[in-house]
């Protein structure tokens, strides 16, 4: 009897199309999909308006709604539901940043810089999508007291600790065809961007388990 499987996937460029946010091509694969996330966006936000004195950043939590729309292309409404954050903070450079000078006054705090399909992150350390996706899975194990095989979907490199840590990876493409810069061995790469991209390598590897 083939093992079942819990799939994990990121949302922007990956279960969702980068520039409009639909779903539409992976409506097959949406009903087998768990989405995981994490960290705390109250310590996240305290340490940005620290750091903001030393770099010129601005992030979701300092945008208007009109900003958070010329950026992403949301409408008014989605704009302001992506602006309700609880987990990461999605920013921007507003001038010339030292990015490792960064990333290591984040990691004085606990936490990380990763860079997303469109905007830089601050998420907190270790505390990132392969860890959630490993401690769920574990919680499933532990409940239905059966083993179960983990299948991760994303397109950029902040999360491919997530893709290595997964039983199946799978990398989408970004709309140009081209794919993240980080080390595929033994990671599927999946043939079109977005939803589409996700819901056919998603099917393709169920129907071959």
């Amino acid at each position: 009897m083939a093992m079942e499987q819990i799939i994990f996937t990121d949302l922007d460029g990956t279960l969702l199309n980068h520039y409009d946010y639909s779903f539409e091509e992976a409506k097959e694969a949406i009903e087998y999909i768990k989405i995981s996330k994490s960290q705390s966006y109250l310590e996240i936000r305290i340490f940005f308006k620290h750091i903001k004195k030393q770099f010129p950043l601005k992030g979701f939590g300092d945008m208007s709604v009109e900003n958070v729309r010329e950026l992403t292309g949301l409408s008014e409404e989605s704009a302001k539901h992506s602006m309700r954050r609880n987990f990461t903070e999605p920013f921007i450079f507003e001038g010339v940043v030292d990015l490792k000078l960064l990333k290591d006054e984040a990691e004085k705090e606990g936490l990380e810089i990763v860079k997303g399909g469109r905007f830089y992150h601050v998420i907190s350390q270790g505390q990132g999508k392969a860890k959630a996706m490993m401690h769920l899975t574990h919680l499933y194990e532990e409940y239905f007291e059966k083993k179960f095989t983990t299948i991760a979907l994303d397109d950029s490199e902040n999360d491919f600790s997530m893709l290595q840590a997964a039983d199946v990876g799978v990398l989408i493409p970004w709309p140009n065809g081209e794919f993240a810069d980080i080390n595929t061995e033994n990671i599927i790469k999946a043939t079109y961007p977005g939803s589409k991209g996700c819901n056919k390598a998603l099917l393709e590897i169920l129907d071959a388990s």
